[in-house]
């Protein structure tokens, strides 16, 4: 986990699954960073985010989560990986090949 790090203000198109989500946050370049800055956050980053939302929204342009489920980098296993619902900060492991929203972070 970084110590510090810059979430997007909003998130990155729409639902795909883990593969195209971790691709898509390598190729993003804006809010300050280049192509290769920003990354999709562990698990735990995944989880100081939500902890933390409530603090963020409005600030800086940044958007509310919707009632929807976010990836992480974190693999469960080959075929699973970690999201997190973030209406609940429910948590759990699922198929990569499901389609979830994606949230990129940059360390700072």
């Amino acid at each position: 986990m970084s110590i510090k790090y810059q979430v997007m203000r909003a998130n990155l198109g729409a639902a795909t699954n883990w593969a195209s989500a971790w691709k898509a946050c390598k190729a993003y370049k804006g809010e300050g960073g280049n192509e290769g800055d920003w990354r999709l956050p562990t698990q735990r980053e995944l989880l100081m985010i939500w902890i933390l939302y409530p603090q963020l929204i409005g600030k800086g342009g940044f958007t509310t989560y919707s009632t929807n489920y976010y990836w992480s980098s974190s693999e469960y296993s080959a075929n699973l990986a970690w999201n997190m619902l973030f209406i609940n900060g429910f948590a759990s492991s699922t198929s990569k090949t499901s389609s979830y929203y994606v949230r990129c972070i940059r360390d700072l």
